[in-house]
């Protein structure tokens, strides 16, 4: 009987959460306060109390829903890299590149190639560059947002050989 593949939750070989900053948050909140306001002014507490909260759930929603998540996770038989609902397994990857905010800069913009896997976070200004090898697969490479990638590297590195 064949064993299957289990991927631990609870114990991954690297994991971050890129949620939204202060500042992301203030900005939509202020919005949903300058929103709220012109409700009240026009229809009253009622509708300015509905309207507040109807905003407040759907931005909850979409802070939780943007969040970038990076795992990766090693079984006995494979390692593979998830970021958000996109999976690459270890095997088909040719090479790693930390980038600081200037590499990062041009490489989602000027230099960007359009086939690229593109994980960005507007909110973190550096990231890495995983060049890809798969024949099957026409992406080159994928551009993930990291505040962590000297050490996402690092991980990567150590298990591309197992």
């Amino acid at each position: 009987m064949a064993q299957r593949e289990e991927f631990s939750l609870e114990k991954p070989n690297f994991q971050e959460k890129l949620r939204w900053p202060f500042s992301v948050w203030s900005i939509y909140l202020a919005l949903c306060a300058t929103i709220s306001f012109s409700i009240w002014a026009a229809l009253g507490n009622f509708a300015a109390a509905i309207a507040t909260l109807l905003q407040f759930s759907l931005i909850s929603f979409w802070s939780v829903r943007n969040t970038l998540v990076i795992v990766l996770h090693a079984t006995p038989n494979k390692v593979i890299l998830h970021v958000d609902r996109a999976q690459l397994p270890l095997q088909y990857i040719k090479d790693v590149t930390v980038l600081d905010s200037r590499q990062m800069s041009l490489l989602r913009t000027r230099d960007a190639k359009p086939s690229a896997h593109l994980a960005l976070r507007f909110w973190v200004k550096t990231g890495i560059k995983i060049d890809v090898m798969d024949p099957m697969d026409p992406t080159p490479y994928w551009l993930i947002s990291t505040k962590n990638g000297a050490l996402l590297k690092e991980v990567i590195t150590r298990n591309l050989y197992r």
